[in-house]
């Protein structure tokens, strides 16, 4: 799969599976939104939701990709406990307010916290078109 996806890069096939998929991971995401603060417990739907991301990730993860170097195992507990908080705050609001309110907060500050996150620690610069 690798190697298929180094050929198309670049070209109209790459730009259009890439476009594909970005669709459907949002379209997903709003699915899966919505299931959370549909009629059900959204705590209970929240744990459903990561229960089955992990039973589909977990064969590749353990057969398919390689071990982390030991020196990345920190890196990655970190991003895990900033994806738990992420997702309990999320649960939080959905449990609050209005889906139509809350999501589209939701959804949208992630990107913003992450420029601002990357311009503070990582020194990083970006364009008014960025």
């Amino acid at each position: 799969m690798g190697d298929y996806i180094i050929q198309i890069s670049g070209t109209e096939q790459g730009a259009r599976l890439a476009s594909i998929l970005a669709i459907t991971a949002a379209f997903l995401h709003a699915v899966f939104g919505a299931l959370q603060k549909g009629r059900h417990d959204p705590w209970i739907s929240r744990a459903a939701i990561d229960a089955s991301y992990l039973l589909m990730a977990l064969p590749v993860a353990l057969f398919l990709v390689p071990w982390p170097e030991p020196h990345l195992w920190p890196v990655l507990a970190g991003a895990m406990g900033i994806h738990i908080a992420y997702k309990v705050a999320q649960a939080h609001t959905y449990q609050r307010g209005a889906y139509t309110v809350v999501y589209p907060v939701v959804r949208g500050s992630a990107p913003l916290v992450v420029v601002l996150v990357a311009m503070v620690v990582f020194d990083e610069r970006f364009n008014a078109v960025q």
